[in-house]
């Protein structure tokens, strides 16, 4: 089926897809047959070199066709190429204006919840727990993320903490503390929280498929920075994950 049939069979709707098979040289060959304009003007190029009143284009079509369709096809990829790039530049662009927007936050995960709490000195309570003394006043807003209701599965897990702090390097010395959490009593509250950067919703997939892949024994050497996913190969040697791409080069669980 060809565009012009596609659309005509779709009249009066909208046209959210291209048909599955679409072959430019039929597209070619069915403009060059219908289209009117298009013929009177390519008959005008080639009777200019001719004595004939009328020319019959049906001879050429096979040779219109090749010399047409390569160069439209040049034409097209170079669009496509610039529109591909143009597109991963926007992506990015957004999400490094997400990424500094989450750089004042930190993600609370394992929190126990209670309606009515108060987020904020929740948050506070759990600094002090590991020994970093964050003044109420310091956090300027705090809430839970709630999962989206879905009757097909359920979490036990308390709803994730979201806290931002009015300063970045406040928030930075409170994640240098997470490793606090282990030196804990076994029994405390907040023994199983986990504190961690809030990422971006492209790095949050990233760190998600790249934990996955890897195996257990080498998640330690995934860790996030400044909003961004690395992967620590060796002592020397840090690989920065910019997309889901680039997990592939990182060792596969057996």
């Amino acid at each position: 089926m060809t565009l012009q049939a596609h659309r005509k069979q779709v009249s009066g709707q909208r046209l959210t897809s291209l048909p599955s098979a679409f072959n430019l040289r039929e597209e070619l060959t069915d403009l060059l047959q219908n289209d009117e304009t298009i013929k009177k003007q390519l008959a005008i190029t080639i009777t200019s070199t001719t004595t004939d009143s009328e020319v019959d284009l049906n001879p050429y079509l096979s040779k219109i066709v090749d010399l047409l369709e390569p160069a439209l096809l040049e034409r097209l990829n170079q669009r496509f190429m610039l529109l591909e790039e143009q597109i991963s530049d926007m992506d990015d662009r957004l999400d490094e204006a997400e990424r500094y927007n989450r750089s004042y936050n930190v993600r609370l995960m394992n929190v126990p919840y209670r309606k009515e709490e108060d987020a904020i000195q929740i948050t506070r309570n759990i600094a002090h727990d590991i020994g970093f003394k964050l003044h109420y006043n310091e956090i300027e807003t705090a809430h839970r993320i709630f999962p989206k209701s879905d009757t097909s599965s359920t979490s036990a897990l308390p709803p994730v903490l979201i806290a931002r702090l009015y300063s970045r390097s406040r928030r930075f010395q409170f994640l240098s503390y997470k490793q606090n959490f282990r030196k804990l009593p076994t029994d405390h509250p907040t023994r199983n929280t986990i504190l961690s950067e809030d990422l971006s919703r492209k790095n949050a997939k990233i760190f998600t498929r790249a934990r996955q892949q890897i195996s257990k024994n080498d998640r330690s050497k995934l860790y996030t920075s400044s909003g961004r996913v690395l992967y620590r190969k060796d002592e020397n040697q840090c690989v920065y994950l910019k997309s889901l791409q680039d997990i592939e080069q990182l060792p596969t669980s057996t």
